[in-house]
């Protein structure tokens, strides 16, 4: 989650790019937005302790070298926004561990959290707790790599055919695209993959009730933004399912 290759260390995202929030965040008092990613923290530690953990923290800490980010991860404290790692399973030795880290910002609106990284890695309950693979998001990425991708650690026969390059560089610095930046990759997305996967055991027959309130809540707030940046199909939508469509009134008439 850099602007250069990003490869998945097992202390999570490489240093942050900020990515400028704009005039409009000044609209939304700091400590609204601050309670806002405090809600996401909760939202992502019910996901979960509802699902495959039982003692995922997580809260929000204000980014110290930029005071428009807060970052929201596993047991942030105010010296390390780093987050731990939690481990995957009810009790006893763990199956795997999951590190979960998220650096939001208010956005241009002055309305809205928004994620402007995202990174969550899925590591082997071995000692060195190994890396499977990660979900990378990062807004507005400048390397040429995609938005939100993700990157898989192991061996390939098949890009060994590319070269020596290839061969050297490794399969985990391959990003493989996961999704245009509005309906990209979420968390429920990567528990649903461990547990189909036989990677995780959840806790009850309804883990998957557990994911549909995150789920439904982040296709509307993605819908919304869909429909601010193209109105006119929406719109065109709207008509040819016989709606009446009137323009906003003018102030002053």
């Amino acid at each position: 989650m850099s602007s250069s290759p990003s490869k998945p260390a097992r202390g999570g995202f490489p240093p942050l790019t900020p990515v400028a929030s704009g005039s409009g965040s000044s609209q939304l008092d700091p400590k609204k937005a601050f309670h806002l990613a405090r809600e996401f923290a909760a939202d992502i530690q019910h996901v979960l302790n509802g699902t495959v953990c039982n003692n995922a923290s997580f809260n929000a800490q204000r980014n110290v070298t930029d005071p428009r980010l807060i970052a929201v991860g596993n047991r942030l404290t105010a010296r390390s926004i780093r987050g731990e790692m939690v481990p995957i399973g009810a009790r006893g030795k763990p199956r795997g561990w999951i590190k979960a880290e998220y650096m939001c910002r208010i956005d241009e609106a002055g309305k809205y959290l928004t994620v402007d990284n995202a990174f969550v890695g899925i590591y082997a309950a071995n000692e060195d707790r190994s890396p499977l693979c990660h979900f990378d998001y990062e807004r507005d990425k400048t390397s040429g790599y995609p938005e939100s991708h993700v990157q898989v650690h192991g061996e390939s026969e098949a890009l060994a055919v590319w070269g020596d390059e290839f061969t050297d560089r490794g399969l985990h610095r391959l990003h493989f695209p996961a999704g245009h930046r509005r309906f990209r990759w979420i968390l429920e997305d990567v528990v649903e993959f461990l547990v189909s996967e036989g990677l995780a055991t959840p806790h009850s027959a309804d883990w998957m009730d557990v994911l549909k309130p995150g789920r439904k809540k982040f296709m509307q707030t993605q819908l919304r933004a869909a429909i601010r940046n193209d109105m006119e199909t929406a719109l065109l939508y709207l008509s040819e399912q016989n709606y009446s469509i009137y323009p906003p009134e003018t102030p002053g008439k």
